[in-house]
């Protein structure tokens, strides 16, 4: 494998600050979404807000789509400023793999205690969002070693054979149906997982993709361009994802729940131009103080994930005791609750930044 061709000066090894608030932004909505959606969507005024944060059934866009997209994509934004910071400190390439795997493992070991603990009962899903994070993560690690026409041709293969498989096993209603699709029956036939209509354990071939475009946007970053240079990258690679998705989506309909090939492009452009402004932002115009927030949750993001999953809906109710739900001010109430209970995660993570 060739070395990781990514420069060690002091400059590029830091910390990017639109990266850890990006993340941070990311996980926020995350969290306030899973909380607020219920009780919005009983409320007509706000239904249709409260629609933005429920996946859609099978095939389109809203903006909780989005999130798991953008979300790879930090993750694979941040693997280059990792990989340089243990190889300034003397890293090998066995110690960086070791660490992988054993960074995976734990992911991966962490998402199927959240499946049985929403299950009540032991449960193996390799579809779970941390399983398929630690998988997307580890190609990505080795993806990232070879030259960078050979990690194109990995992601243009990995979108072929993605697309391809449904192509050349169609279901019922053809390739994209939702309850006999290729990659439900391989769901069904290796893992005896039997929920059509669903996610499938083969989306990591295209969430893989998102993950690699975060790589080499964080390659970019950390790269010792002119930061204009950098924004007129960001601004073109948008452009070309949007335009490419848009060219797809008539033959290619974006689905989160397969991650066809448009959805990849739909997600990369929609997130590029917000890491652009966060950059010039942050980065650039030097606008540390507004980051706080969202570095103290970007920091501690998988934590707080796990916090969300697990007891999110306890701290919910507990706080709720005290707070009334704030009942008092309507359709605005519900936002105000969720606003309350993703403080006191904030606080959490607050306490664990403190002592890194």
């Amino acid at each position: 494998m060739q070395p990781i061709s990514v420069s060690l000066e002091p400059a590029a090894t830091q910390r990017c600050l639109a990266l850890d608030a990006m993340r941070g932004f990311v996980m926020l909505a995350l969290c306030w979404g899973l909380l607020a959606r219920g009780p919005l969507s009983q409320q007509s005024a706000t239904r249709t807000f409260a629609e933005q944060f429920r996946h859609v059934s099978w095939e389109g866009l809203v903006f909780w789509d989005l999130i798991q997209p953008a979300f790879w994509f930090v993750v694979g934004a941040t693997l280059p400023f990792a990989l340089a910071r243990r190889l300034e400190r003397g890293a090998t390439f066995g110690q960086n793999l070791r660490h992988a795997s054993a960074r995976a493992l734990k992911l991966i070991l962490l998402g199927q205690i959240l499946i049985c603990l929403g299950a009540g009962r032991y449960r193996f899903d390799p579809r779970e969002t941390l399983t398929q994070l630690a998988v997307s993560y580890f190609l990505c690690f080795l993806l990232f070693h070879l030259r960078f026409r050979w990690q194109a041709a990995a992601a243009a293969l990995m979108m072929t054979v993605n697309w391809g498989l449904y192509v050349l096993f169609p279901g019922s209603s053809g390739p994209l149906s939702p309850t006999d699709n290729i990659g439900t029956l391989i769901d069904r036939a290796v893992f005896g997982l039997s929920t059509g209509g669903s996610w499938v354990t083969i989306n990591f071939l295209g969430s893989t993709v998102n993950m690699l475009v975060g790589v080499w946007t964080g390659v970019l970053l950390m790269g010792q361009r002119p930061h204009a240079e950098k924004l007129k990258i960001l601004a073109a690679a948008a452009a070309a994802s949007l335009a490419l998705a848009l060219v797809l989506t008539p033959l290619n309909p974006p689905m989160q729940k397969i991650w066809t090939a448009s959805y990849t492009f739909w997600g990369a452009g929609y997130v590029l131009p917000v890491v652009a402004v966060f950059f010039w932002l942050f980065d650039i115009e030097g606008y540390r103080k507004p980051t706080f927030p969202l570095v103290v949750v970007g920091m501690n993001s998988i934590f707080i994930y796990m916090l969300s999953q697990a007891l999110g809906s306890w701290i919910d109710k507990s706080l709720g005791v005290f707070t009334g739900r704030f009942q008092f001010l309507g359709p605005l109430g519900a936002i105000s609750q969720a606003c309350a209970v993703v403080v006191v995660m904030w606080c959490v993570c607050y306490w664990l930044y403190r002592r890194r």
